[in-house]
């Protein structure tokens, strides 16, 4: 019985080899059609000197077009149909979806898949805009839960198993729950004990893996969505498996959730174009986790390690370690790839540091924010690469340190003393309603005790600070122009200092 097993085991892993997309797409290029249809380039002919020069015959030979040898994205029973099999093997998904519009698209699919209009479902506070793109398309109620603040980083963590059970003693006529696993910052919650208690209730559970499309590969990272039990999750390749921007996928658990309406409701929103290079990079990426993924990210975790450890010791600097989250109710592991480097010490913005590390010594972070500044170690890394950062940070601490760049004193207590949870807003009308309600545009310090009609946000990581239908307080106003004065981004759409609310005349 267990030589069978083995052998099963070891078949499943040679099919991951495979790569049917790439090879179908490949086939059909080399047999050289006369291509009458879109794209009107026409593999690059059409297309400026300069820029087929740069991209090459084969990538601009490779942008094709849904036609019969090629299968479509909407309605796969071809060639992207075996990728996606593949995938969900690799995932251990029953199904899984490419998505070439993002986690963004995906997370719409997700909470359409499980709320009808008026249904309520469990969302945690700092989801990410898309979710709320989800919420008014579907015209589901959000019963929002805060998540809990770290008192150091300032940064949001996870959502306790207690306060799902009190959510849903308050609440149990839900539809569904939302769970955010890992957040920006890498923190997990307790996923699987929240999955098996609400499935407990008979209740679908959605995961934004966004974050996380890496964490399946390894047994040193926190357990996956999949693993523990979700029933659909939304995971960007792009940003932690090795695939092109703009690249997702949807990984579907049949049992609590209808996987045709899953499908249909990802042809509601999908392109009818999908492209072929965004595809192709799925299927490799996906080959490559599965089959060197455990090797790759052991690399990239024992690099996050030396980078961890090493910037711990930088005058002025310290990261969030996994240690940092015991005795945490909500926070129950740390992706180690993720290194979150808190600068207040230093008295600047987190943003202001991203600017010196791209102007000075031309490293890019993932993202800041007023406390931090947040790298990814990922599969693509090596030792120079983390070398170099070590030595940029020495580098600019020393500056601080020796008065070069003089320390903001006055700034460093006034970003401890912003980190706070902000009192969770009331919610006068559900997102679509106030969506599509009749609005005005008022300044941001006269809209305190209006209902916003639109969601503002601090970019990264595009967590709203306000939604549609929730009621403006200061506290909100306050923390708005807090981190206009500090140069971060804050987003609404009629720029910085006007909010569009509902028009109450």
């Amino acid at each position: 019985m267990q030589f069978q097993q083995e052998t099963l085991l070891l078949k499943n892993k040679n099919k991951q080899y495979d790569t049917p997309l790439i090879t179908g797409v490949k086939n059909y290029i080399e047999r050289d059609y006369l291509q009458m249809h879109t794209p009107g380039h026409i593999k690059g002919r059409g297309l400026d000197d300069e820029f087929t020069t740069f991209f090459g015959k084969n990538t601009l030979g490779f942008d094709l077009v849904g036609i019969p040898p090629l299968d479509y994205l909407r309605h796969p029973t071809g060639i992207i149909h075996e990728a996606q099999k593949l995938a969900a093997e690799a995932f251990g998904a029953d199904y899984t979806i490419f998505s070439v519009q993002g986690t963004s698209s995906a997370n719409v699919v997700m909470i359409m898949s499980i709320c009808n209009p008026g249904d309520k479902i469990i969302v945690p506070r700092n989801v990410h805009a898309s979710i709320v793109s989800g919420l008014i398309l579907s015209g589901a109620v959000p019963i929002f839960i805060s998540p809990e603040i770290d008192p150091i980083y300032g940064v949001c963590h996870g959502i306790s198993l207690e306060n799902i059970k009190k959510t849903l003693e308050a609440h149990p006529d839900v539809k569904g729950v939302c769970i955010i696993n890992p957040t920006y910052y890498g923190v997990v919650t307790d996923l699987k004990a929240i999955i098996d208690y609400v499935h407990s209730k008979g209740i679908p559970v959605i995961v934004d893996e966004a974050q996380g499309s890496h964490v399946h590969f390894h047994p040193d990272l926190p357990i996956s969505a999949m693993e523990a039990g979700a029933d659909i999750a939304s995971s960007s390749m792009h940003k932690m498996g090795g695939s092109f921007t703009q690249t997702s996928v949807i990984n579907i658990r049949e049992g609590l959730v209808n996987l045709d309406r899953v499908k249909e409701n990802f042809s509601l929103i999908t392109t009818t174009s999908a492209s072929y290079l965004l595809m192709a990079s799925l299927d490799a990426a996906r080959k490559q986790m599965a089959i060197n993924g455990e090797g790759l990210l052991q690399r990239a975790i024992d690099l996050s390690r030396v980078a961890r450890n090493s910037i711990n010791k930088i005058y002025g600097l310290s990261c969030l370690k996994p240690e940092d989250l015991s005795g945490s109710s909500s926070s129950f592991a740390l992706d180690e790839t993720k290194i979150c480097i808190n600068v207040t010490n230093w008295g600047v913005t987190g943003r202001e540091v991203e600017n010196i590390l791209r102007d000075d010594y031309r490293i890019e972070v993932e993202l800041s924010d007023v406390n931090n500044i947040l790298f990814i170690v990922t599969i693509g890394h090596n030792e120079c690469d983390i070398e170099q950062l070590i030595q940029a940070l020495r580098s600019l601490a020393s500056r601080f340190e020796d008065g070069s760049i003089p320390i903001d004193l006055e700034r460093i207590a006034k970003s401890k003393g912003a980190i706070r949870a902000l009192t969770l807003p009331t919610l006068a009308m559900t997102p679509r309603e106030a969506y599509f309600s009749k609005v005005e545009y008022v300044d941001l310090d006269e809209a305190i005790g209006r209902v916003a009609a639109e969601s503002v946000l601090v970019t990264p990581p595009g967590i709203p600070v306000l939604l549609p239908g929730e009621v403006i307080t200061k506290d909100i106003t306050d923390y708005l122009n807090y981190c206009i004065d500090l140069g971060l981004s804050v987003q609404s759409s009629n720029g910085l200092h006007a909010i569009k609310v509902i028009d109450d005349k």
